[in-house]
Order: C-alpha cells, then sequence, then structure tokens
C-alpha cells in the first residue's frame, strides 16, 4: 500500500493549513492556531461560543486569510455559530474545539501539555489568592495545677518501756520488817530464812541470796540478824541494817542477787495472809522456789552450842511448787544448847 502523502498545510510546508493546539483550562478550551504565516490565535471556546483572546504578533488578521484553510467544516451542527475577528481574518467553528472528532484532519492536532512555557507570551497570568489564614488561636487556659495536699506528718508512736506492773495500792504486809522464813523445809525444829552470803561484817554482798537455818542467839534485846532482815516496802525487799541499804533483784538464772539502786530491783507481790503467803515477782508472775528440801549443805558455821548452819539453793519458778512464808519479828533464843552471844557487828 502506498504511503499517504503529507497533507497541505502541515508543520513540514509552508502551505495554507493550520496546526491546533488545545489547551483545557478548567470548564472552558483554550485553542492555539498556528497559521503559516507564523501568526498564533489564541480563542477561548466555552458552550457554543470561541472568543479571541489575542494574537502572538502585530499582523492583521486579514494578513491570514488567504492562507487559511480552516473553513468550516461540513460536519460542525448549524446551531452553533462562527466566530470571525474584527477587521476580517479567518472564520472559526466552534466545533472545532468543543468536538475533538470533527476537527479536519488536514493539520495534525497536538494537545498542548501543561508545561507553563508552551503558552504564548500574551496569555493572561492569573496569580493565585491564597486564603486569608485563620486567626490564631488563643493559647489553653493553662489548668491551675492544685498543689498537693500535704501529708501530715504522722508523729512516731513512742515505744513504752517496758515496766514492771506496778503492786496494788493496798500490799498486804506493805512496810512490814523481819525474817522472811520458810517452815516448808526444816532443820531439825528450825526453819529457814532468806539470807546473805556470811555475816557479821564479812558478807558478800555479791552473791547470790540463799535459804539459811533461822539463826538463834542470846542476847536480850532478840534481834533479828542484819543479813536476815528484810523490809517490804512498795513492793520491794529491802536490806537496810547496813550503811548503803540493797534491794533484791532477779538475774537471768532465776536467782536472787542484792542491788543498792531500787530502779534495777525488782517488784514483789505477796499472795496470801500475813501468817502465809507467796512470794511472787510482778514482772513474769514467777515465785520463790527451792529445789528441794533434802539439798541441805553445810555452811562451816554452827551457833547454840555446835548446832550446824544449813543452807538451801533458793530461786524462782512455778507458783506450783511455792515455798510458803511468814515474817519473824524477834529471834528465838538458844534453849536448845550453849548461851549464845553474837557481837554487835551482827545486827
Amino acid at each position: 500500500m502506498p504511503e499517504p502523502s503529507p497533507s497541505p498545510g502541515g508543520s513540514g510546508g509552508g502551505g495554507g493549513g493550520g496546526v491546533i493546539k488545545k489547551l483545557l483550562i478548567g470548564a472552558g478550551l483554550v485553542a492555539v492556531v498556528l497559521t503559516g504565516a507564523g501568526i498564533a490565535t489564541v480563542l477561548l471556546c466555552t458552550t457554543g461560543n470561541c472568543d479571541i483572546l489575542g494574537y502572538s504578533t502585530g499582523k492583521a488578521p486579514a494578513d491570514t486569510a488567504a492562507n487559511d484553510d480552516n473553513s468550516p467544516s461540513s460536519a460542525a451542527p448549524a446551531a452553533l455559530p462562527t466566530t470571525s475577528p474584527a477587521g476580517g481574518g479567518p472564520t472559526f467553528n466552534p466545533s472545532l474545539f468543543l468536538n475533538p472528532t470533527a476537527a479536519p484532519t488536514t493539520g495534525p492536532t497536538e494537545t498542548a501539555t501543561s508545561t507553563p512555557s508552551s503558552l504564548p507570551t500574551s496569555f493572561p497570568t492569573f496569580t493565585p489568592t491564597d486564603p486569608p489564614s485563620p486567626p490564631p488561636s488563643p493559647p489553653p487556659t493553662p489548668n491551675p495545677t492544685k498543689p498537693p495536699t500535704p501529708n501530715p506528718t504522722r508523729e512516731p508512736t513512742p515505744r513504752p518501756t517496758p515496766n514492771p506492773t506496778p503492786p496494788p495500792t493496798s500490799l498486804l504486809l506493805n512496810g512490814e520488817s523481819g525474817a522472811i522464813v520458810t517452815y516448808d523445809c526444816r532443820f531439825q525444829d528450825y526453819g529457814y530464812a532468806i539470807d546473805i552470803y556470811w555475816s557479821c561484817g564479812d558478807e558478800r554482798f555479791g552473791n547470790a541470796l540463799r535459804l539459811h537455818t533461822f539463826k538463834r542467839h542470846s542476847q536480850s534485846h532478840r534481834l533479828i540478824f542484819a543479813d536476815q532482815k528484810i523490809t517490804f516496802r512498795n513492793g520491794i525487799l529491802w536490806y537496810e541494817e547496813y550503811s548503803t541499804r540493797r534491794c533484791i533483784s532477779i538475774g537471768g538464772n532465776g536467782e536472787l542477787y542484792l542491788r543498792s539502786s531500787a530502779s534495777n530491783c525488782d517488784q514483789f507481790v505477796l499472795d496470801g495472809s500475813s501468817t502465809s503467803f507467796q512470794i511472787r515477782r510482778v514482772a513474769n508472775g514467777d515465785c520463790m522456789v527451792t529445789t528441794s528440801c533434802n539439798d541441805d549443805e553445810s555452811t562451816g558455821g554452827s551457833e547454840c552450842g555446835g548446832l550446824d548452819h544449813r543452807f538451801l539453793p533458793l530461786e524462782m519458778g512455778s507458783c506450783n511448787n511455792a515455798l510458803k512464808f511468814r515474817f519473824q519479828t524477834r529471834a528465838e533464843d538458844c534453849t536448845n544448847g550453849r548461851d549464845e552471844y553474837p557481837e554487835n557487828a551482827c545486827f
């Protein structure tokens, strides 16, 4: 098949045909018609009408009339009017721009790109106006920060100082003084009294107390030996016949010792009657006991014509085994032997 010959007025020749460039802008169609004479006509076509926006040279449109063969196409609708520039010039059928299929095939049709450089210099420019910026939002009102409610500092609860339970206000035998003697254990016809180790100026105050046979003598005053005389006052058991008075305290092993300060001594209660009572420690409820009445030993001394002095251990223990005591306010006479006259240092 032979190749088709070029259309007259194409872009390769200088004939009278024009090149139509179309550019869609908004709802209309802008067409640029390039004629052989170098004149570009810019049209703006909307529905049914085309308006000439301008020319790219100073030549009148009439100069190009003879060279323009873009006559109205027989396919254009008759109802659409044609538009001709003033002073005579080529006549343009709007259908060529509104209906691309009706455009003549004698000239190539190109669709312009959106590159701004393809538009003629006389094409009006439009500068878009930015919408006004909204007024700045006022800064948010800060929420006033509520200061934290201070936690009241709790004062530490003072730890109570462990004090022994105070004795009752009406103590049995409170203020009584004498030898505290038990007859639960006996040596011959002797009972046993709470006693300091040694006597008559040779006392060993640092030694544990013990039970010793209740001492006798032949002095007419019948005083209680100083190492066996105890005063019960306000719950404390005192030895008061010495220049330094001393009171009874319970050691860790349950034995009884002497202290010179009342703050270091124990409180006691005498449970029972004035003639028979248990000696109970207030701090823990223990009572005075001995190991066994058969555990008696000789002290190495004697009285009233050679009668042995005997002793038993004394300690705190269960009140189920408590010894029963009584106060003796006068010493007994040596009626069972030779008279005994101890020196004044013994009282």
